[in-house]
């Protein structure tokens, strides 16, 4: 499996791709983005052009060298939480499971983004990372 940096390489790399190539239009709302330090961190993309949304998914990403969690992702957009997905204890080095949002219409403008949430003792939650996506038309 790619490695978190070049995973971020290759999103920020299709994204300048594709400022070069194509116009800057509407048709530019797919993208993704990641965030976090050397812990847990996460990437969110979404899918769509303009403000029709096809989906958006959000992804966490375990930097340690030991096990961490369980680690679930919630997806938000403008008006607040969208999807709130199953925990997952993660090992060093791997990804979770994608979490997704399905819309298949047009949404609200803003930030769509997905958070990493890690139970750090039972009921208790700290916040690992946010990557956020602007979708606007």
């Amino acid at each position: 499996m790619f490695s978190f940096k070049l995973r971020v390489a290759v999103i920020i790399g299709g994204a300048l791709l594709g400022v070069g190539v194509l116009p800057a239009t509407a048709a530019m709302a797919s993208g993704g983005k990641c965030s976090g330090n050397a812990g847990v961190s996460t990437c969110t993309y979404v899918k769509g052009t303009g403000l029709y949304v096809s989906y958006v998914n959000g992804q966490a990403y375990n930097g340690y060298g030991t096990n961490t969690g369980p680690v679930h992702i919630e997806i938000e957009g403008p008006a607040g939480r969208l999807r709130n997905c199953s925990a997952h204890v993660l090992a060093p080095g791997t990804y979770g499971p994608v979490c997704t949002w399905t819309r298949d219409g047009n949404v609200q403008a803003g930030n769509y983004c997905s958070t990493a949430w890690e139970e750090t003792r039972p009921g208790y939650y700290v916040k690992d990372a946010t990557a956020c996506v602007n979708v606007h038309s």
